[in-house]
């Protein structure tokens, strides 16, 4: 069969890292084994959107309920920060009202590239996990990001 499916990181349809990272939880979400890594998605993924155009909004499938679970337990959120009535820790940020004041596409990029993303004010930079997209699956991931964006 010849290549017909369009590049999704480059114009028109332009993607960037974290909505394919999205894209590819929604698709393990409907069925299947989860084997996808964020390291499959290169680093430089959707880098040359064309037109300076304005992002869509980032629709997140994440199940917010699932996203507290991974939030308190596989992720280890808990144990720096504080989010609504989970956790109590105060290494890093309180998250109780992250959705209120970053974007989705901040919050996405924080938990996948901390570093890259620049310290918060008044807490030590690097001490965030550099290593959530090969520790959480797809869903995880999603269902975190969907989580976060519940605390306003």
């Amino acid at each position: 069969y010849p290549p017909i499916m369009p590049a999704v990181d480059k114009p028109p349809i332009a993607l960037n890292r974290s909505e394919l990272w999205a894209l590819t939880a929604f698709l393990e979400s409907l069925g299947g084994t989860v084997d996808a890594k964020l390291d499959d998605i290169p680093a430089t993924a959707g880098a040359a959107a064309a037109g300076g155009a304005a992002p869509a909004e980032v629709k997140i499938p994440g199940d917010p309920k699932a996203g507290e679970t991974v939030f308190s337990t596989k992720a280890g959120c808990i144990a720096c920060h504080k989010a609504g009535k989970v956790g109590a820790a105060q290494v890093g940020p309180d998250l109780s009202q992250i959705a209120k004041i970053q974007t989705p596409d901040y919050i996405m990029k924080k938990i996948l590239d901390p570093a890259g993303m620049g310290a918060v004010a008044g807490f030590p930079p690097g001490v965030m996990p550099k290593d959530f997209g090969t520790r959480l699956t797809a869903k995880e991931y999603t269902d975190l990001v969907a989580f976060l964006l519940t605390l306003k």
